[in-house]
């Protein structure tokens, strides 16, 4: 399964959110917290691993993230192959091979690939609004909808759909739905940021 998503800047929070109430299913409010390693391979690509710490709260208010009861927290190990992929219109699409798995310890992860060469990388927090929506027509039968406060670059929409193929037909139809929610939110396809978050917070440090 691969997952294909596109990010993009909002504006203004509130009207996002009144906009997927109307179409799609409010699923959760997660904080996430990941930390992030790196591996050098001198001729090789560049292996990044993440150690994320979610913490699952309920659902009682928008806008108050920190006050709202803890539910669950749960720790993550992740690896992604990550690409982006021009399409024929000029935009490009994340499409990510990602391997997870669920730990119990964040501390004996992190020691263990300080150990085996992996260097501190970047951190990044997120508050998060999840939603679901019903796909209109494709292979995959929905998309997940994620609108993220990342400090300090401010707020995001994520929309992901996973998808069991990659071949150019099925990503071309997945792009056309991707966009098709995003405007559906009320968001343009000029807000559309094709830089990976490493990338704007690496360009926000050296401003």
């Amino acid at each position: 399964m691969f997952e294909v998503e596109l990010k993009a800047h909002v504006a203004d929070r509130a009207a996002v959110i009144q906009n997927l109430n109307s179409f799609a299913r409010f699923d959760r409010i997660i904080i996430k917290d990941d930390s992030y390693f790196k591996l050098e391979r001198p001729g090789k690509e560049r292996v990044i691993a993440r150690i994320r710490i979610e913490e699952h709260r309920s659902t009682e208010d928008f806008f108050n993230f920190t006050g709202q009861k803890l539910i669950a927290k749960k720790r993550f190990l992740n690896y992604k192959k990550k690409e982006r992929r021009a399409e024929s219109d000029g935009s490009t699409i994340e499409v990510n091979d990602e391997y997870e798995t669920e730990i119990s310890n964040e501390d004996c992860v992190k020691e263990l690939l300080l150990a085996s060469g992996f260097e501190p990388y970047f951190s990044k927090h997120k508050d998060s609004l999840g939603w679901y929506a019903e796909c209109p027509a494709g292979f995959f039968s929905r998309v997940h909808l994620e609108l993220c406060e990342v400090p300090p670059l401010g707020d995001f929409l994520e929309i992901e759909i996973i998808s069991p193929r990659q071949d150019e037909e099925a990503l071309q139809e997945v792009n056309l739905t991707l966009k098709y929610f995003l405007m559906k939110s009320g968001l343009e396809l000029h807000d559309i940021e094709e830089k990976y978050y490493s990338e704007l917070l690496e360009n926000f440090k050296e401003c």
